[in-house]
């Protein structure tokens, strides 16, 4: 790899947020065809679905080109909960398409690139997909038991129903994309239901994903450290113990980097918040998480439409901060306040 391409590599590593970054081809201008054309690929399947759905073709680009992105912006007030109130005769269907390619949009593309490529045992191997997939399935079956807790309501007739309403919005949330079919501050979500949805905005999509967030695979690595210190507590003083994630090492500087990175984020959610009650009447529920969407870049919260426009403008400003260093890297985007990075 020559000194040009290195330096675009560590562009694209830092972009994509990548723990061990890596290209699917050495040729930096090849890797960026071969992603662009995956994305390219699955925003077309994603039209060509949702046109024989019965979605007209305006509608259908342009909810494909917020899924894969994980964007999240529809051309309707209600999000995708349009296509039921409008009486879609394949609305379900519709938004099962959706819940799909968000998925896709919020699994890392170099894993899409190794399976169409002919290595579909890539995904067992795969830490991040694993987690990635526990955390969407694992939310979804306890926030359909909240649900059923609370409502007492379970039928086999409410049963797909709670499950669509569920999984839509723990994939829309886990990968930042935002959009809806029950706002996720509705009582159809009880109290636990939300805090699992504060839990998902923290975590995010897959490292070389669309979506925002911390990533799934820096909490995959911190949950090794943490059993890794566990481990310790039974071992020899000098026993060698050491995080392995998809048979790598992880080196004890990027351990550093890793919990360094997340400290940040606790720091700049735990401020933003603090800084959202101080200076509304919001309780202190809504003004968490409205930090912690804005970091997220994700949209849905706890604060109404009506009472987000009213934020005052610091709360605002806080709220862009929390957005530009969620989508870029919160390290790099708070050197800029650091006097010393100036000169």
């Amino acid at each position: 790899m020559n000194r040009s391409t290195n330096r675009y590599f560590h562009l694209f590593s830092a972009e994509s947020h990548k723990i061990h970054a890596s290209l699917p081809v050495p040729s930096i201008s090849r890797t960026v065809l071969i992603l662009w054309g995956i994305y390219t690929f699955f925003t077309l399947s994603e039209v060509f679905t949702l046109r024989l759905l019965g979605v007209s073709l305006f509608d259908a680009f342009c909810h494909s080109f917020t899924t894969l992105s994980t964007g999240g912006f529809s051309t309707y007030n209600a999000s995708i909960g349009h296509f039921s109130k409008a009486g879609y005769e394949n609305w379900k269907t519709i938004e099962y398409a959706i819940t799909f390619f968000t998925f896709l949009g919020g699994m890392s593309f170099l894993l899409h690139y190794k399976i169409i490529s002919g290595n579909p045992g890539e995904v067992r191997r795969n830490t991040e997909f694993h987690f990635f997939l526990a955390f969407t399935l694992g939310t979804t079956v306890l926030m359909m038991i909240d649900h059923y807790l609370h409502f007492s309501d379970f039928s086999l007739e409410t049963l797909e129903s709670t499950f669509r309403n569920t999984i839509f919005s723990v994939v829309s949330i886990i990968t930042t994309t935002g959009y809806g079919t029950t706002d996720i501050n509705d009582p159809f979500f009880p109290a636990m239901s939300k805090q699992i949805f504060i839990i998902l905005m923290l975590i995010g999509g897959c490292v070389g994903s669309t979506g925002g967030g911390i990533k799934v695979q820096r909490i995959v690595i911190l949950i090794k450290a943490f059993g890794m210190q566990l481990k310790r507590i039974g071992m020899p003083g000098k026993a060698l113990s050491e995080v392995v994630v998809d048979s790598k090492v992880i080196s004890d500087t990027e351990l550093k980097r890793v919990t360094g990175l997340f400290f940040g984020w606790l720091i700049l959610l735990a401020g933003g918040g603090i800084i959202t009650a101080l200076f509304t009447d919001l309780g202190s529920w809504e003004a968490l998480s409205g930090m912690f969407s804005a970091v997220g870049n994700i949209g849905p919260c706890y604060i109404s439409v009506q009472q987000m426009s009213e934020l005052p403008a610091v709360v605002k400003l806080t709220y862009i901060l929390g957005m530009l260093a969620g989508r870029l890297e919160i390290l790099p985007v708070l050197l800029i306040f650091s006097p010393r990075s100036w000169r």
